[in-house]
């Protein structure tokens, strides 16, 4: 489950970032 969060995470920050 840990690593489907993480990669969860990671295209959440990237959609933040494109912003």
């Amino acid at each position: 489950m840990w690593p489907l969060l993480l990669s969860f995470l990671f295209i959440l920050l990237l959609a933040v970032a494109r912003n």
